[in-house]
């Protein structure tokens, strides 16, 4: 009996020593921001989606995956690149989504220059339906059809 109590002691003291190192962990964290603990939470996320794709027989294509980090601290840290099954995920400065650009530092600069670009391209063939003189019914349906719904898509009322 004294050897089995002994061993218990032992895994007693060893649980209590991996608590202690637990809660020290947890509370440099805390200390520190949490910045280290936020990456792996990111990080077990993304493990966990490829786990979920995999049991429910879905394929994610890494090859498509793209990594947008939004980071406005002053010093920000390098991020490491994330790997899904060994393939690294290629990281962007901005991509599009829905039909709207989203940027890593939340402006609507890449968005409104990629509309206005569409629009002058648009306004091109009005200019020329107008060259070749048909009625302005038709000019006003034609920029209603092609332009207008460009400048106001994304727009809520």
């Amino acid at each position: 009996m004294r050897g089995r109590d002994r061993r218990e002691e032992k895994k007693r003291e060893v649980v209590a020593i991996k608590e202690e190192m637990q809660n020290e962990w947890e509370y440099e964290q805390e200390r520190d921001g949490g910045q280290d603990s936020d990456e792996a939470a990111y990080r077990e996320e993304v493990d966990r989606l490829a786990e979920w794709c995999d049991t429910n027989n879905l394929l994610l294509n890494t090859g498509k995956t793209k990594e947008l980090i939004v980071d406005f601290r002053r010093n920000a840290d390098p991020h490491t690149p994330i790997h899904i099954k060994g393939m690294t995920v290629e990281r962007v400065n901005s991509f599009k989504f829905l039909g709207v650009h989203i940027s890593e530092d939340l402006t609507w600069t890449t968005g409104c220059s990629k509309l206005v670009k569409k629009a002058h391209q648009r306004l091109f063939f009005l200019r020329t339906l107008r060259k070749n003189h048909l009625s302005s019914d038709i000019l006003v349906n034609f920029y209603r059809c092609t332009i207008e719904s460009i400048l106001t898509s994304c727009i809520t009322v």
